[in-house]
């Protein structure tokens, strides 16, 4: 089974909305907690989804988003680190990124992973990924 790699959007969009990719994201949330799916997503992702909730909800419902991303088996946290930064940098120099997309792409690049689930459509700039939509799933 080959892994997925999760931008911010598939923890905000369940937390956030109600609509069928907020049901999608949920599923497919439970498919990698039940070892259905196998997941990575890069440590920047807790910073979005934190702030982004407690920006939109409260504070606690930030917490819990960020616990359960912490928390969730089946779930591989990529760290940022100075290989990831220069492929980042390549990425950005390539494709005219924004710096936050390029690292979260270069975490999927350098791990092999070539799927990233995400709502951002700069992702499909880069031809080394596929991007599917939440409502893709």
């Amino acid at each position: 089974m080959s892994a997925i790699y999760l931008d911010s959007t598939a923890f905000i969009w369940p937390a956030l909305y109600e609509d069928k990719k907020a049901m999608a994201a949920r599923d497919l949330i439970k498919n990698i907690r039940e070892g259905r799916q196998n997941a990575a997503t890069s440590v920047l992702t807790f910073d979005e989804v934190v702030w982004k909730i407690k920006k939109e909800r409260t504070l606690d419902a930030a917490l819990m988003a960020g616990n359960a991303i912490l928390q969730m088996s089946g779930l591989s946290l990529i760290e940022v680190n100075h290989e990831t930064l220069l492929k980042a940098y390549e990425l950005i120099e390539l494709y005219k990124l924004h710096p936050r997309d390029a690292i979260h792409a270069a975490c999927a690049i350098n791990k092999n992973i070539m799927i990233i689930i995400s709502e951002d459509k700069d992702f499909d700039k880069i031809k080394e990924l596929k991007r599917k939509s939440l409502s893709e799933l």
